[in-house]
């Protein structure tokens, strides 16, 4: 059915496409809801798949390493919805799992990047094999055989997903010559010279005329705004026994491992990868962090319905001492902030300091902050609003000191700039005479660098650093020519093309016809990608 319809697609692709979109919307309107249960409770479903439970995320997790669009299990959201949805059409469309020999051969030709090691290369899927094993390892618990039981599901999945790419976008097409001109470009030998000068060094006389100045901080003058201040104070509730007794004493299995997921940066000697030997050795530590964490969330609930009842946010706010008084009834440790802003968040606080962030968004008609759980069962936080000191443009006077650094620096970087455009014209001044690159390069004081012929794949890494547009450059600049300069940092380079030698193309040769079939894929899945983000969109949206 498959091939029929491939041989086929050049005349039908439009009504094809148009029927499996259709399919696509009608399976989204009856099974494609985008749920969220309670508001914080962290839970959410897309097309069936809940996101918080680690079981049916596990198979997306797999398909996420394989793609390389996840890195050791970790992947965002937006990610996992795109490969949850890519699944679901395949499933839509009735795809069938591969055969042993489409997958042999999928293998082979799955082209992903490789990324060990610092170094970005593209490889076939199968010389990841053995690394992606071993990543799964980890997850499974040390057994390979279940390692490689998942690596062939997501491998399964991975060839049902590229047999919908074809099916809804057709072949593709690339033009046979961009193959040849790609070919050329990575199969051209380059023999380089570098000149450079680090502007670190470059030191100019800067005069400050106050009239430049004043007109450069008129211009500038949102840079130097002062943020807005807050002065708040805080108080600090512990559970009492009664929150105790209505909190269970022990969780369930599914309860321990989503608070272990969701709080694995806060609980020493956690290791995920090993986790079920983990319970099995520290489950009543476990639970007991667990047990402390519902115990201040119910304390968290009881006081923010208290706050709710005694002093609405919609009212007026309360006087200091009716807020005093339910602070004792309460039993709570209250205290005051110095006035702070985003910058400059007060530390040595027997809270921390990421909790006054809730404290900043206090205004006029926000006087009291929501209830929040400490961390590590330390009871849970409120804050109230003392002050509010608005944000305001300074008189020049006041930000004087800054306004000078920040206009030298500006002048010094526009002095460096003519200093580079300078020294360009110069060297290609020179060249243009006809004297040698050693000798221009010696006279203007320049370090000079010479890079023996090589491939743009075994290009040395210092050459790569001095910018991504190198090649670019390079090949819109003559042999005996240089190109234009290079910043990175202070420092200043230029490039010399000493030699160039390009391979002869031949458009049927293997190499050029590989080349032209993977710009025709790429071609095709660019046309899905663009579908499945507007579907995958829109049946977010209709949920909201």
């Amino acid at each position: 059915m498959i091939i029929w319809i491939q041989t086929n697609l050049g005349k039908h692709h439009k009504v094809l496409l148009g029927t499996l979109l259709g399919i696509t919307i009608v399976s989204f309107v009856f099974f494609g809801t985008w749920s969220r249960a309670g508001k914080g409770a962290g839970n959410s479903t897309y097309l069936g798949v809940d996101f918080s439970s680690s079981r049916d995320c596990a198979p997306y997790r797999d398909l996420a390493l394989l793609e390389g669009v996840g890195r050791e299990g970790r992947i965002s959201a937006d990610a996992l919805r795109m490969l949850v949805f890519n699944v679901h059409l395949a499933n839509v469309v009735q795809i069938p799992a591969p055969t042993a020999e489409q997958l042999k051969t999928y293998l082979d030709s799955k082209q992903s990047l490789d990324t060990s090691g610092g170094n970005f290369r593209i490889v076939s899927t199968r010389e990841r094999v053995p690394a992606l094993l071993d990543l799964l390892q980890e997850n499974a618990s040390g057994s390979r055989e279940e390692a490689t039981r998942r690596l062939e599901n997501a491998l399964a999945e991975s060839w049902r997903i590229s047999r919908v790419n074809e099916l809804l976008t057709g072949p593709g097409f690339a033009v046979p010559y961009e193959a040849a001109l790609l070919w050329r470009g990575q199969n051209t030998e380059w023999t380089l010279e570098t000149a450079s000068f680090d502007g670190a060094q470059f030191n100019p006389a800067i005069e400050v005329p106050e009239e430049a100045l004043k007109i450069y901080f008129e211009n500038q003058k949102e840079d130097f705004r002062i943020p807005h201040f807050v002065r708040a104070s805080y108080a600090i509730f512990k559970p009492t026994p009664k929150d105790a007794e209505s909190t269970p004493v022990e969780p369930t299995d599914g309860e321990l491992r989503k608070h272990l997921y969701d709080n694995a940066q806060t609980i020493p000697g956690l290791d995920l990868s090993k986790l079920d030997e983990q319970i099995k050795t520290r489950r009543a530590e476990f639970a007991q962090s667990w047990r402390d964490l519902q115990i201040n969330e119910r304390l968290a609930g009881r006081i923010s319905s208290l706050l709710n009842e005694q002093f609405p946010f919609d009212e007026v706010r309360a006087s200091e001492e009716r807020v005093a008084k339910f602070l004792k009834d309460e039993g709570a440790t209250s205290g005051t902030l110095p006035a702070f802003n985003e910058n400059n968040i007060p530390e040595n606080l027997p809270l921390p300091s990421a909790y006054l962030q809730h404290a900043l968004k206090l205004n006029k008609e926000t006087w009291r902050s929501d209830v929040y759980v400490l961390a590590k069962g330390e009871g849970a936080v409120v804050f109230f609003l003392q002050e509010v000191q608005p944000a305001r443009i300074p008189s020049l006077d006041e930000v004087r000191e800054k306004v000078v650094a920040a206009w030298r620096a500006q002048e010094r970087e526009r002095l460096l700039s003519e200093r580079a455009t300078t020294l360009e014209r110069q060297l290609r001044t020179a060249l243009a005479s006809g004297k040698k690159f050693t000798d221009i390069t010696k006279e203007l004081g320049l370090t000079t660098k010479h890079f023996p012929a090589f491939k743009p794949a075994a290009a040395p890494e210092e050459l790569l650093l001095i910018g991504p547009d190198i090649w670019h450059e390079l090949s819109l600049t003559q042999t005996g020519h240089i190109t234009r300069y290079f910043r990175k940092g202070t420092e200043v380079t230029y490039i010399l093309v000493e030699a160039r030698k390009e391979p002869l193309i031949d458009l049927k040769a293997p190499e050029i016809l590989s080349l032209a079939e993977q710009g025709a894929r790429r071609a095709a899945n660019r046309s899905l990608s663009g579908a499945s983000v507007e579907l995958i969109s829109w049946s977010a949206g209709k949920q909201q």
